[in-house]
C-alpha cells in the first residue's frame, strides 16, 4: 500500500510516458497497410470410377495424395514466377533481392487448404482488393491447367512405356516360337508333346512315340515300325485338321452387339465405345487364333513338321518295299529321346509359354492404359475445375484499426505504470516511519504527524 502511494507521487512522469507512447502508436496504426484476402475453391471430380478402366489407386482417388500434388503445383517456382513478374511490388523485390526471394515472399501470402470432400481452397492476401482477386484467379486457373496437362502426360507416358514393352516382348516371343518350330522340324517326335493334354517330357512319359514293337516272326520289323509311325502321324494330322469355316464365338457375337449399340449412341472418343471396340477386336483375334490352330490344337509350324516327317517316312517305306534296305531309316533305334534333347525341348517350351503369359499381361495393361488415356484426353475421367471463382474482397481480413489502437494504448498504459513503479522503488527519500526502520540507523521513539494546511 505504501509502495503504491509512493508510486502515485510520480504520476506526472508516468502520464508523460503514456502520452508519448500513445502518440507514437497512432501513426503506426493508421499508416499500416490493410490486408485483403480473396479465395477460390477447386473441385477435383472423378467422373469415371478408377476400377472401371483399371486405373486403380494410381488414378488419384485418395484426397490426401491429390491435395499434396495440387499443393506442389501451386507452390512451385514455375507456377509463381509469372505472377511475380506481373505484380509490381514483387517485381521490385525481384530486382533488389533476386527472383527466388520474390517467389518466397509470394509463397508467404498464399494459403492452400483441403476442405470436406474433394474440394480445395486457395487464398491470397494483398494490400489492394483488385490484386488479391486477380492473383487468386490466376492461381486457380493455373492449377486447373497444370492438373490437366500432368494427367494427360502421365497417361500418355504409361501407354507409350507399355507399348514399347509389348513390342519388345513380341519380338522375343517370335524368336522363341521360331526356335521351338525349328527344333520340332529337326525332331518331329516331340510334336505330340505340344498338343493339348499331352504328357510332360522328362519322366516315364518321355518315351517318344509309343510305336508298337514288331511281333515275333515279322518279315521286316523296321518296315513294320515305320508304317506304324506313319499311321500315328496321319491320325494326328487328321485330328488337327483346320476347320473350313470358322464360326464366331459367343463372346464375339456379344461384343459385336454391344459395340453396335454403343456406336449409335456415343462419340468415337467416349471411353465406353473405345472399351467395346477393343473387346470386339480381342474376341476376333481369339477366334482367328483358334481357327488357325484347328480343333486339335496344331499350329502351322507343327503341321508342317508332321507332314515333313510323314513324307520322309513314306519315302523310306517305299524304298524299303522296293527292296532297297540300305535306304536311311528315320527311326530311333532306342525308341526314346536323349536327355539333352529333353532338356532343350523343355527349355524352349517353357520360354515360349512364359513369353506368351507375359504378352497376355502386357496386352491387358495396355488395353487399360488406352482406356485411361482416352478418358483423360476427353476430360471424362477426372476433372479439376473451379467451383467458386475468386471474389473481390470488400472488407479487410486484417484486424480493425480500433482493435489495434486499443492494443497500443494498453501497451502504453502498462509502460507508464512500469515507469511509476520503478521510480518509486529507486526513490531513497524518507517519507514515513517505514523508511526510517528500513535504514536501521536508530530506534524510532515517536512520530509527529504532519499538520494539514
Amino acid at each position: 500500500m505504501v509502495f503504491a502511494k509512493r508510486g502515485l507521487l510520480y504520476w506526472k512522469r508516468a502520464f508523460l510516458v503514456f502520452m508519448i507512447a500513445s502518440l507514437a502508436s497512432i501513426p503506426g496504426v493508421f499508416m499500416k497497410a490493410r490486408i485483403y484476402k480473396s479465395e477460390t475453391v477447386i473441385l477435383y471430380q472423378e467422373n469415371i470410377r478408377a476400377d472401371a478402366i483399371g486405373a486403380g489407386e494410381g488414378s488419384g482417388s485418395d484426397s490426401r495424395r491429390v491435395g499434396a500434388r495440387l499443393k506442389e503445383m501451386l507452390y512451385s517456382r514455375a507456377s509463381l514466377e509469372p505472377i511475380v513478374n506481373d505484380t509490381p511490388r514483387y517485381a521490385v523485390i525481384a530486382d533488389k533481392r533476386g527472383l527466388p526471394d520474390a517467389v518466397e515472399e509470394l509463397r508467404k501470402t498464399i494459403s492452400f487448404k483441403a476442405k470436406e470432400g474433394d474440394t480445395f481452397e486457395i487464398g491470397y492476401e494483398a494490400p489492394v482488393p483488385e490484386e488479391a482477386q486477380e492473383v487468386t484467379r490466376r492461381l486457380g486457373e493455373h492449377i486447373v491447367k497444370e492438373a490437366q496437362v500432368a494427367r494427360n502426360e502421365q497417361s500418355k507416358a504409361t501407354k507409350e512405356y507399355l507399348d514399347a514393352q509389348s513390342k519388345a516382348n513380341k519380338v522375343k516371343l517370335d524368336e522363341a516360337n521360331a526356335a521351338l518350330a525349328s527344333f520340332l522340324t529337326l525332331h518331329p517326335e516331340y510334336v505330340k508333346f505340344t498338343l493339348p493334354g499331352a504328357p510332360g517330357v522328362g519322366g516315364p512319359s518321355a518315351v517318344v512315340a509309343p510305336i508298337p514293337t514288331a511281333p515275333p516272326g515279322t518279315k521286316d520289323p523296321v518296315l513294320y515300325q515305320m508304317e506304324a509311325e506313319a499311321r500315328q502321324i496321319q491320325a494326328q494330322l487328321n485330328a488337327g485338321a483346320p476347320r473350313a469355316h470358322a464360326e464366331e464365338s459367343e463372346e464375339t457375337k456379344a461384343a459385336r452387339k454391344d459395340y453396335q449399340e454403343k456406336k449409335g449412341q456415343l462419340t468415337e472418343q467416349h471411353p465406353d465405345l473405345i472399351a467395346a471396340k477393343r473387346r470386339l477386336q480381342a474376341a476376333q483375334e481369339a477366334d482367328a487364333k483358334r481357327s488357325s490352330t484347328g480343333a486339335g490344337g496344331l499350329s502351322a509350324g507343327e503341321r508342317e513338321a508332321l507332314q515333313s516327317r510323314l513324307s520322309q517316312l513314306r519315302r523310306s517305306i517305299a524304298a524299303r518295299k522296293a527292296g532297297d534296305k540300305s535306304a536311311p531309316t528315320p527311326i530311333s533305334s532306342a525308341g526314346t529321346t536323349s536327355v539333352a534333347l529333353d532338356v532343350e525341348f523343355r527349355r524352349l517350351q517353357r520360354e515360349s509359354e512364359y513369353l506368351k503369359d507375359a504378352q497376355k499381361q502386357l496386352d491387358d495393361k495396355l488395353f487399360k492404359a488406352g482406356l485411361t488415356e482416352g478418358a483423360s484426353t476427353s476430360n471424362r475421367n477426372i476433372q479439376v475445375k473451379i467451383l467458386d471463382p475468386a471474389y473481390l474482397p470488400v472488407h479487410p481480413s486484417s484486424k480493425p484499426r480500433s482493435t489495434m489502437l486499443a492494443m497500443y494504448l494498453a501497451g502504453a498504459l502498462m509502460a507508464a505504470l512500469f515507469v511509476a513503479m520503478v521510480s518509486a522503488r529507486l526513490d531513497d527519500r524518507i517519507y514515513a516511519r517505514n523508511d526510517l526502520d528500513a535504514l536501521r540507523i536508530c530506534a524510532v521513539v515517536g512520530v509527529i504527524p504532519k499538520p494539514r494546511a
